[in-house]
């Protein structure tokens, strides 16, 4: 379901960029969670960096982390188990070469991590998911991108300082 318009793409795409790195590379290391770990990233750091949506699908607070419906629903067979093949994504979205670069960032630093790894960095106070759904109080809630942007563009600038 698009959400948001111009510039934005659908979580599968972006996620299925993610996979076909992780198969290229012959890892196949891409479970669900450290998949849509990685794709909220993507979407957090877009945000922050250029402020503007990557994705056109909210994204949820849920008991482990965020989640992206439209991947949950095609990965959510697979457990914890690598993922080994990519999403079906009726989109024919494409990423932009400025899109592919923050995909490529983000694979580069957590492709090595493990997927409870990465959950717990993601649910840690102060985030994003911390502030939906521990502090309102707001389990499948969509985590507003106000959020999302100011937390990742204060990232942002911290690293790129």
């Amino acid at each position: 379901m698009r959400i948001f318009k111009k510039g934005s793409v659908s979580p599968v795409t972006v996620a299925n960029y993610l996979l076909a790195k992780d198969l290229k590379a012959g890892a196949q290391a891409m479970d669900p969670l450290k998949l849509i770990y990685m794709v909220y990233q993507c979407h957090g750091r877009y945000l922050g960096a250029y402020g503007t949506p990557l994705v056109n699908e909210l994204v949820e607070a849920w008991r482990l982390g965020t989640i992206y419906p439209s991947i949950y629903k095609q990965t959510k067979r697979y457990g914890a188990k690598p993922i080994p093949k990519l999403l079906d994504d009726p989109s024919g979205d494409q990423l932009t070469a400025q899109q592919k670069q923050v995909a490529d960032e983000v694979y580069d630093d957590y492709c090595d991590f493990g997927s409870v790894e990465l959950m717990l960095r993601e649910i840690r106070g102060g985030s994003p998911w911390y502030q939906t759904y521990i502090e309102r109080d707001k389990p499948f809630f969509p985590i507003p991108n106000g959020l999302i942007k100011a937390h990742y563009k204060e990232w942002h600038n911290a690293r790129y300082a």
